[in-house]
């Protein structure tokens, strides 16, 4: 049974194609899941700056002696002044000039005594003014530092709240993703189900039945080096060949890290594997697009049809292609 191996190959790398495009789109995803499962494992609140007890100014000096002491202390000692003269005026003989400077001495003392006192209760009041000044801005300062230790307990309480709404949130976002891959993982069950029967009938050998190689197989043919697979000059020859003189990769992960060196020997899995990484980030932010709606309140029901529409695109696509191949017999000529 002759087939147009061209167009069977080039069907097959359609498919192997999207195959590729699954299984990045499922990688990006799972590091993207990963990566919202760490941050979520180490988040930690935000917990505003301490509040640490205000510096209280110094104590002023209160009053050591009263008016009051001050004046009883005056008249006892004009008590006992008072008694020493007169006790000396009688020794004296009574003398009217002694007596007399005896109460001139006593009106002295006692006018000092007043004026003594009289100082010390004007500073006895700036003194008590100082501190009750001092008590004031004390009870102040003590009102202020226990609002603002209210405040600072209450912001450690929200952030913590805010934390810990946010730790769910990540997480249902990746629950979100992880469900978006799930769906991916039956395709692309289902798209390696129909590869292997496209592959059954062994028109390609097993060894080289991956992306990499029917890429190449359909550059061979598509740019005239060879007209079949088997042979001294056929596909499989080539390639072996090449392969030993480093002349093209083989690896996918090599590839991908050296995407632009493969153009010039590797041109259709070059072009293949582009599309397939544009294909992947657009579905990958679709994806992601849709997720958060899906955990956010707002409900961003467009986000979530165009994140539908894309898969649907993408689903049309490899369906048409699926149909395609397992219609190969219409390629038979």
């Amino acid at each position: 049974m002759d087939i147009n191996l061209r167009e069977y190959l080039r069907s097959v790398l359609t498919l192997e194609k999207h195959r590729y495009t699954y299984t990045v789109t499922m990688h990006n995803i799972i590091n993207n899941i990963q990566t919202i499962e760490n941050k979520s494992s180490t988040l930690q609140p935000e917990y505003p700056r301490r509040v640490y007890p205000p510096h209280m100014p110094e104590q002023p000096p209160k009053a050591k002696y009263t008016p009051k002491q001050v004046m009883t202390a005056g008249i006892v000692i004009a008590i006992i002044f008072i008694v020493a003269v007169m006790v000396l005026a009688s020794a004296l003989g009574g003398d009217l000039s002694t007596i007399a400077m005896a109460v001139v001495a006593t009106c002295q003392v006692w006018g000092a005594i007043i004026v003594v006192a009289a100082v010390i209760a004007s500073q006895n009041k700036k003194k008590e003014l100082a501190y009750q000044e001092y008590l004031a801005q004390v009870d102040t300062l003590n009102k202020q530092y226990a609002e603002a230790q209210n405040r600072y307990n209450q912001e450690c309480r929200d952030a913590e709240y805010e934390c810990e709404e946010y730790k769910r949130t990540l997480l249902k976002f990746a629950n979100e993703l992880r469900k978006q891959w799930d769906e991916l993982l039956k395709e692309r069950n289902d798209l390696d189900a129909v590869i292997e029967k496209a592959y059954a009938p062994g028109i390609v050998f097993k060894k080289y039945r991956s992306l990499v190689p029917v890429a190449m197989f359909c550059e061979y043919l598509e740019s005239g080096r060879c007209n079949g697979l088997e042979g001294h000059e056929g596909a499989y020859n080539i390639y072996e060949s090449e392969l030993r003189a480093n002349l093209i990769l083989d690896k996918l992960d090599s590839i991908a890290e050296k995407l632009d060196q493969i153009q010039s020997n590797q041109f259709m899995l070059f072009e293949a594997i582009s599309e397939s990484n544009s294909i992947a980030s657009q579905l990958c932010r679709e994806i992601s697009s849709c997720s958060q709606a899906v955990v956010q309140s707002s409900g961003n029901i467009q986000a979530v049809q165009r994140e539908q529409n894309q898969l649907l695109a993408f689903n049309n696509r490899v369906a048409q292609d699926i149909r395609d191949i397992q219609f190969y017999d219409t390629f038979l000529k």
